[in-house]
């Protein structure tokens, strides 16, 4: 009744095809389907939609008998728009090498996911490649990296017996992979071979943030950026393409319900510049430069980065905003410093009084300055601070010390806050501490000491630093003279050689 290339698949043949695959909720084919019994293997373990093909009428019978969908009755004829995770397959020994090229185009037409094909065939198919089928299938199987495992007698106790040796075939296309990897390595190639002129312009402009030993390797990374970024939005705006054409095609068909899922087609400007924010994030290495500052200073170049955002992502416009970044790195380091100089001088009444200075300044009356104790206080909803807050971890029983890294967040973050502004005028500034006690910290730069009424008390030990700070704001606010001032005026001499005799002897003026 049946074909002499008829063997059902035995339970150990469907054993092996189907080790190692995962098939919840797949949709597979199975091209040679017979009368099912592959198909009831996939079945009996997955919840599965299985497409078969059987060219015999009578098994196709057997088939649709068993509640199968056959959809076809030539595998090699077979046409689809339909997208498979898997087609498994044990197709006719003598025709075997056509069958799974088939198979192998039919998943290299595949746009959305991966096929993974399991094929049982005679070995001779892959041990002696005489004709032109079986030699394309090699290269195939070798250029996907196809695993082959040979067995003898699989078929020894089947319903049709056959001692021929076999082999079970193993593999997955994934073109959309595939041709993902190649436009990444057209990128890399591209990169790797831009001449030296291209690089020049760029390397002049990174050279006020990166080490000179390390210029090259993040030119060619920011370069490799700018295509990945080029390949990023096409292939943004193919996806868009599509789903325009889709909504205006289903516009123009006569009223009906339609199983296409929308896309929100609004939404292309601000994919786009999400995206180019992150390249730019990414391109301008935000980390390196804002690691440097304090949170206001951060907040203020992020502020940048919203803006920059907007301009497109070209070698030209790179070079142009890095340059913009150099020269508002000094005015980011003044904001840090006017922000806690005004964040620390707003605490002047009753015990805070004395974290200010007040003196006579240049064509003012109304100056003042940090003074070297600073009080500073923390919110911690009324309950104040105890031991745990203060740097003792409860987690150290045995002879537990006081740590700077367990100190409370907020109290930690605000030092660690201070530390990059004053490295900003000093970077020698240390952000290690040393314990004298449970809430006593200290390095050479400071001093700070915690409450359990929820205070800090901040001694500044560097003199010269804590001058350098106080001009450097109240020349910005006024209170004080130009440098090119004390160098030329008497009386911004004398006032400076009053209140900040370290600053003054830095300019080489005699007090």
């Amino acid at each position: 009744m049946f074909s002499t290339n008829f063997y059902p698949s035995p339970e150990k043949v469907a054993r092996l095809l189907l080790e190692d695959l995962n098939l919840t909720d797949a949709r597979v084919l199975e091209p040679s389907a017979g009368k099912g019994d592959l198909v009831d293997a996939i079945a009996k373990e997955n919840s599965v939609k299985i497409d078969c093909i059987e060219l015999n009428q009578d098994l196709q019978g057997v088939l649709h008998s068993k509640g199968n969908t056959v959809q076809a009755d030539d595998f090699i004829n077979y046409e689809t728009y339909t997208e498979y995770d898997a087609i498994i397959m044990n197709p006719p020994f003598d025709n075997g090498a056509k069958h799974l090229l088939k198979a192998i185009r039919l998943a290299e037409k595949q746009i959305s996911k991966p096929c993974n094909i399991r094929c049982i065939l005679n070995a001779e198919t892959i041990r002696n490649p005489h004709t032109f089928d079986r030699q394309t299938l090699l290269n195939l199987l070798n250029q996907y990296q196809a695993t082959f495992s040979y067995h003898d007698d699989l078929f020894i106790d089947a319903e049709r017996k056959t001692s021929v040796r076999t082999v079970i075939i193993k593999l997955t296309i994934d073109r959309v992979r595939t041709n993902v990897s190649d436009l990444y390595a057209k990128i890399l190639n591209t990169v790797k071979n831009a001449t030296l002129e291209e690089n020049q312009k760029l390397e002049k402009s990174l050279s006020c943030f990166v080490k000179s030993n390390e210029i090259n390797e993040r030119v060619n990374s920011i370069k490799t950026l700018v295509y990945q970024y080029e390949a990023h939005v096409k292939l943004i705006k193919e996806r868009f393409k599509a789903d325009t054409a889709l909504k205006y095609f289903e516009s123009m068909l006569p009223s009906m319900s339609y199983c296409s899922k929308k896309s929100n087609l609004t939404q292309i400007n601000d994919d786009i510049q999400s995206t180019r924010y992150t390249y730019w994030e990414q391109i301008l290495q935000t980390d390196e430069f804002s690691k440097q500052l304090t949170e206001h200073g951060k907040q203020q170049l992020r502020k940048q980065m919203e803006t920059s955002a907007s301009m497109e992502i070209n070698l030209v416009n790179i070079e142009l905003l890095l340059m913009a970044v150099t020269q508002n790195s000094s005015s980011l380091c003044l904001e840090s410093c006017l922000h806690f100089f005004k964040e620390i001088t707003k605490y002047h009444q009753k015990e805070y009084s004395n974290n200010v200075h007040y003196y006579n300044g240049w064509k003012t009356n109304n100056a003042f300055k940090v003074n070297k104790k600073i009080i500073k206080p923390f919110d911690n909803y009324g309950r104040g601070m105890d031991a745990s807050d203060m740097g003792l971890s409860y987690y150290n029983t045995v002879n537990p010390k006081p740590e700077f890294n367990h100190v409370r967040y907020s109290v930690r973050e605000y030092i660690l806050d201070l530390v990059k502004m004053l490295q900003l005028l000093k970077p020698s500034v240390s952000n290690e501490f040393i314990a004298n006690g449970i809430g006593d910290f200290e390095n050479e730069t400071f001093r700070f000491k915690m409450f359990s009424k929820g205070t800090v008390h901040i001694w500044i030990k560097d003199q010269e630093l804590l001058e350098y700070f106080n001009v450097l704001c109240g020349q910005h606010f006024n209170w004080l003279p130009s440098d090119d001032e004390i160098k030329q005026d008497d009386e911004a001499r004398e006032i400076m050689a009053k209140e900040f005799k370290h600053y003054t002897k830095k300019l080489n003026i005699a007090g």
